[in-house]
Order: C-alpha cells, then sequence, then structure tokens
C-alpha cells in the first residue's frame, strides 16, 4: 500500500510540468506537453496541422529541465557581473532620459506662463487691444495644455524594468530551480533543438535542448 501510494503520488507530480503556458514554438504556436507512459516530450500544436504543419521536433522534458538547470546554474555564479551592471546601468539611462525630458517641458511651461504675463501688461498699458489679447492668450493656453499633458504622462509612466532586475536577482539567491520558472521566467521560445528563455527584466538567453 505504501508503495502503492508512492506511485500514486509520483504519477501526480509528473502529469504537469512548470513550463505548461511558457513554452511557444519558432513558428508561433504552443508547444504542448505530453506524457505517453514514462516518456514526457514536448511537441509542436502544428506539428498535426494539414494546411501548414510545423517541422520543428520535439524534444524531451528531462531535457527542457536540464536546460533550464545550466541557465540557472550561470546566472547564480555570474549575477554580480551581468545583473547588478545591468541595474545600474538602466538606473542611469532612466535618470538622464527622464530628468532632460521634464526639465525641457517645464522650461517651456514657465516661457509659455511669461508670454500670458507679457501680453496682460501690454493689454494694461493699452498697447493691445482686449479681443487680441484674448485671441493670444487662448492660443498659449491651448499650448500650455499641451505641454501640461505631456508631463502628467512623463510622470505618470513608470518603466518597472529596474524593479524586476532587482527581483530577479534576489530570487535567483533564494528560490530552487523549479520555483524559479514561475517567478523569473517570461517566457520560452523552442525549436526543438535550442530554447530561448525570456526572463524578468527583458533579458534572454539561449540554452542547447
Amino acid at each position: 500500500q505504501e508503495l502503492r501510494e508512492r506511485n500514486t503520488r509520483k504519477a501526480v507530480n509528473t502529469t504537469d510540468s512548470p513550463f505548461r503556458g511558457k513554452t511557444k514554438c519558432t513558428c508561433g504556436r504552443s508547444y504542448m506537453f505530453t506524457k505517453k507512459g514514462y516518456r514526457m516530450f514536448w511537441e509542436c500544436s502544428g506539428k498535426y496541422d494539414l494546411q501548414n504543419p510545423c517541422d520543428n521536433p520535439i524534444f524531451l522534458d528531462c531535457d527542457y529541465h536540464h536546460a533550464w538547470e545550466r541557465l540557472c546554474i550561470k546566472l547564480r555564479k555570474h549575477a554580480d557581473k551581468l545583473i547588478v551592471p545591468a541595474i545600474e546601468q538602466c538606473e542611469i539611462l532612466e535618470d538622464k532620459f527622464m530628468s532632460g525630458e521634464i526639465t525641457a517641458l517645464e522650461e517651456q511651461y514657465g516661457e509659455l506662463s511669461n508670454r500670458k504675463y507679457v501680453l496682460s501688461s501690454l493689454c494694461a498699458a493699452g498697447c493691445i487691444t482686449r479681443e487680441k489679447l484674448m485671441t493670444a492668450e487662448a492660443d498659449i493656453e491651448a499650448e500650455m495644455k499641451q505641454v501640461s499633458d505631456e508631463l502628467e504622462r512623463l510622470n505618470a509612466q513608470y518603466d518597472d524594468t529596474v524593479d524586476q532586475l532587482e527581483l530577479l536577482y534576489k530570487m535567483l539567491c533564494k528560490l530552487p530551480q523549479e520555483q524559479l520558472v514561475k517567478t523569473i521566467l517570461v517566457n520560452a521560445v523552442a525549436d526543438g533543438k535550442n530554447v530561448e528563455f525570456e526572463l524578468i527584466g527583458g533579458l534572454k538567453f539561449r540554452e542547447v535542448l
């Protein structure tokens, strides 16, 4: 009874894969996890498409896991040389881009406000008519609205690449390889011979199956 229960538990555990739903074929369709007897493998869902069949070969599930294991070992070994510099570079680029654009827009908004004030002063001094003032102010306010909307968009825009890379670095140190599939793997693209893993933070790595 103990052996039967143990074998049942093993069978339940091996009927699914952490890579299910995350694996695509280079043809654009999904690779499907298949179990026949004790043999577990992946095949493209387009393999039996009569009109446009996929020629990419199947690959064994164990080879898939070994490829992921090799990548995890490499990432853990070289994380300080690979991921930490990537985080630092992303932070520098983000600061330069955001601060430069926002500063320019704020200066433009200030110039428009100053033009509006000058026009009001000229009208008060009798140099321009009230009608001309209202027409010019309407044009300036329209420009100010565009600049204001762009500033709001930039301030609301948040690129979480740095956060994802920091999370990737932390998870590599804490979680086992199987759990890392759920936390750091976005998707994988395979051709039956190689697989390209895309991780959070936009990092991509290719491994042989």
